[in-house]
């Protein structure tokens, strides 16, 4: 599958994120064939959601709260989990 300049960019910040690179196929919509477009839709308004919150915690984790940064961590180290299986 190719990727565009601008769809790599966002795999980047996606994975700075912390999602795994199967919710980053969920959000660029792509290497997803076989599922319905209700599906894709779905799955990928959620994603951004969560990408959303994502990037509040690591702002607020970056300025120095410790309950956004615990909360970094753990994402970090449930996708290091979730790599290792």
């Amino acid at each position: 599958m190719e990727y565009t300049p601008e769809e790599l960019a966002k795999v980047e910040e996606w994975a700075s994120l912390f999602f795994s690179p199967q919710e980053i196929r969920w959000m660029l919509g792509k290497d997803l064939e076989e599922m319905s477009p209700f599906v894709v839709h779905y799955k990928r308004g959620q994603l951004m959601a969560d990408a959303e919150i994502r990037m509040s915690i690591f702002a607020m984790a970056k300025n120095g709260s410790g309950a956004a940064q615990a909360e970094a961590l753990k994402l970090m180290n449930a996708l290091r989990i979730n790599e290792a299986m």
